[in-house]
Formats: C-alpha cells, sequence, structure tokens
C-alpha cells in the first residue's frame, strides 16, 4: 500500500513541475512592444530605412507587427511608400501607402 502512495505521489509531484513549466511559459509570452521614431525625416526617391527596430519574442512562436506612418508630400504626382520587412529593401508585398 505504501508504495502505491508513494508512487501517485511521485506522479503527482512530476505533474505538478510540469505545470510550473507550463505556467512559466505562458507568463514569459505576454504581450510585448518595441517601439521607435524617427520623426521629420526627409526622404528621397531611392529607398532607404528610417526607422528599424529589432523584435526579440519572450518565447518560440509568430510576433505581430504594426506600423504607422504620416507624411507630407508636396508633388501631387509624388507619394510614400513604407513597408514592414526583415530586409533593408522595401518589401512590395507589406507596402503602406
Amino acid at each position: 500500500m505504501t508504495s502505491q502512495l508513494t508512487a501517485r505521489l511521485d506522479a503527482a509531484e512530476t505533474k505538478i513541475a510540469e505545470s510550473d513549466i507550463k505556467i512559466a511559459e505562458l507568463e514569459a509570452a505576454q504581450p510585448f512592444a518595441v517601439t521607435d521614431i524617427n520623426g521629420n525625416t526627409t526622404v528621397t526617391a531611392v529607398d532607404e530605412v528610417v526607422v528599424s527596430v529589432t523584435v526579440q519574442a519572450p518565447v518560440d512562436g509568430q510576433v505581430t507587427v504594426n506600423s504607422t506612418t504620416g507624411e507630407y508630400e508636396p508633388t501631387e504626382t509624388a507619394g510614400v511608400r513604407c513597408s514592414i520587412t526583415p530586409y533593408t529593401t522595401l518589401n512590395s508585398s507589406y507596402t503602406q501607402r
């Protein structure tokens, strides 16, 4: 009888330890924010990086990246394009206009 109780107690302690690990992982995965700004930047017709942010997720998985832009373009036919990209060139698949 004692050996059965010991085995059940050991199994329960193992499950508790596993649950503690999962809880710690969930706590680490809470939302996080990384921000940067580069205001009043004059850009030319050549694509360039104006703001660069490094995103390091607290746990493995996917992250959601958002950005906003405000621009003033005095020439009617010209425009400003912005994108979120892991590269240093404009990624037209993720363009803001």
